[in-house]
């Protein structure tokens, strides 16, 4: 079963990854969040994402989400299929999808990503900038109390 914080909360972490360029390795990893624990809503540290390592700015980007257990049992929550140019949008508030509950009664995500902050980070001013400075937190993380299909 699953390892649960305090006050049965859950300890989050998130995954940045980019899609692949057509081989069948799947997707390639470029950031790993720090373990947020004990909260369904966690405040994640800010961190730069350049513009380059993301393959661009509409290139595909996927985000996951899991619950941290010490077992090293992560739990999958969801995970988001996006492009920087989308995750870097004012305001932008992103959905975490689990694949296995979409189409669960009463299933519609399984948390949101919330973009926090966004700073254009570059050494001459460029346009458009080599990286960002990237702040997100993240509301109403899976309970894991959704109804299964009929």
């Amino acid at each position: 079963p699953p390892q649960h914080g305090k006050k049965g909360k859950k300890d989050k972490k998130s995954k940045g990854s980019k899609g692949g360029s057509g081989k069948p390795s799947g997707p390639v990893p470029i950031y790993k969040s720090e373990v947020i624990k004990k909260t369904l809503n966690p405040q994640w540290k800010e961190f730069q994402l350049d513009v380059a390592l993301c393959g661009g700015f509409d290139n595909t980007l996927e985000i996951t989400c899991y619950d941290y257990d010490d077992d090293a049992t992560h739990d999958f929550i969801g995970k988001i299929t996006t492009t920087l140019r989308e995750l870097s949008m004012d305001g932008a508030q992103l959905p975490f999808i689990n694949p296995e509950k979409k189409g669960n009664i009463g299933y519609r995500n399984s948390g949101v990503l919330h973009l926090v902050k966004k700073t254009p980070v570059s050494q001459q001013d460029p346009q458009p900038p080599l990286a960002y400075a990237l702040n997100f937190s993240a509301t109403k993380l899976d309970k894991k109390r959704h109804l299964r299909k009929i």
